[in-house]
């Protein structure tokens, strides 16, 4: 699935995109403006059918402009590089980088295992307790939203494309595993955490029944609990 705010983001850039200059006197030779063989097109089809095409050929001398064309009419005509660049995403851009899936309204119970402590989170009404290790009635409201938020925006900064031993990776042994629960659910999404990857401040992640292994920022461990201390006072 394409990430929402990117997408909504494109339609933005490309609908306050505005020519900078109608070129008067068209040169003959057509193939100085890279138009004909052009490598970026951007169509957008209406859900009448109805299409729009436009496309991207060469910069100028200063590169501050490229020139470009549309199929509306024969004008060559020139526009800004860099806004072009902002509607003409990069596929990392473009699509959704969220590891679970979920409604952040539906989630009941989260199950967050560390190596040697187990913290169980539960919804009832309007109020989270906590189950594990310890029983606590009516923990602090944000605590539960703060957790459901993290892991409704965990996302991939990249895939990691090459083969990678378990042991690199940590995932056999994950220095943490997220458990969640919807309403109505019995089965919950997981995704596990595992070790640091070397030179990088991200680690090694894995939604459970899914092969691809990710990079995540080293920050979403700091925004899940830890410990009891965090529901103390």
């Amino acid at each position: 699935s394409a990430d929402k705010a990117t997408v909504n983001n494109l339609f933005f850039d490309l609908k306050n995109l505005r020519v900078h200059l109608f070129l008067d006197k068209p040169v003959e030779d057509t193939s100085h403006y890279g138009i004909e063989n052009s490598e970026k097109k951007l169509t957008l089809t209406t859900a009448e059918g109805h299409s729009f095409k436009f496309e991207i050929g060469n910069n100028t001398n200063d590169h501050k402009y490229v020139f470009a064309g549309r199929d509306s009419d024969p004008s060559i005509f020139l526009l800004e590089k860099d806004k072009v660049e902002k509607i003409f995403p990069t596929l990392h851009r473009l699509r959704n980088k969220k590891l679970l899936s979920f409604k952040m309204e539906d989630v009941e119970r989260i199950l967050i295992e560390y190596p040697g402590q187990t913290l169980e989170l539960q919804k009832k009404g309007s109020d989270w307790n906590l189950l594990k290790p310890k029983e606590i009635k009516k923990i602090k409201p944000f605590i539960g939203q703060d957790t459901v938020w993290a892991l409704n925006n965990l996302s991939f900064e990249s895939i990691v494309e090459e083969s990678v031993e378990p042991g690199v990776t940590g995932l056999d042994q994950p220095s943490v595993k997220v458990s969640l629960w919807e309403k109505g659910s019995q089965k919950p999404e997981v995704v596990r955490i595992g070790k640091k990857a070397m030179d990088l401040p991200q680690y090694y992640a894995q939604v459970e029944g899914s092969p691809p292994i990710f990079l995540i920022k080293e920050r979403f461990l700091d925004e899940i609990p830890k410990d009891l201390e965090k529901f103390k006072g």
